[in-house]
């Protein structure tokens, strides 16, 4: 990539068009952006979701917390918030990925791997995070705001991580 070029990150996927971390927004992005940016937390149950806020209050108007209810509970009140594994089985290889983890919960990085793995995405070593390339379609890169989960993310999988600041 040279410094003329450009790419583009859809951030939580086509927000601006579409309910932010949905299906729908995802899939709206497919065609028009070299990475997807999502966030990743989990209910009670240790299901993957993608949403960004720790509870549903900002997106749902409820006033509840998404790692306090099962996955069947939040699909029922908030029907949109998509199971991560739903989402990556539809489109793994479609883009490049950025995996904005939530939580730290150690059974929840397990399960994080588990889904990542099991949809064919492998994680980005670090080279083209390095050297400003977007990450390849069917790659992800590990995001987090906590440089400890970053840094044992990092040790565990050898993945490129970015580190929220």
């Amino acid at each position: 990539m040279t410094a003329e070029q450009t790419y583009a990150i859809a951030h939580r996927g086509l927000s601006m068009h579409h309910p932010e971390n949905t299906r729908e927004a995802f899939a709206a992005a497919i065609g028009h952006t070299d990475v997807i940016e999502l966030d990743v937390r989990a209910t009670s149950d240790c299901t993957l979701v993608c949403t960004h806020d720790r509870t549903l209050q900002r997106c749902y108007g409820i006033d509840r917390h998404v790692g306090q209810i099962s996955w069947d509970e939040l699909h029922e009140i908030a029907p949109d918030i998509p199971r991560l594994q739903d989402v990556l089985a539809e489109h793994a290889q479609d883009v490049g990925w950025i995996i904005d983890c939530k939580v730290t919960r150690p059974r929840a990085i397990a399960e994080l791997e588990r889904v990542v793995a099991s949809v064919g995405i492998s994680w980005n070593s670090g080279d083209s995070l390095r050297s400003g390339e977007p990450n390849p379609a069917g790659v992800a890169a590990f995001e987090s705001a906590d440089a400890k989960l970053l840094q044992a993310f990092h040790a565990r999988n050898q993945a490129g991580v970015l580190e929220l600041v």
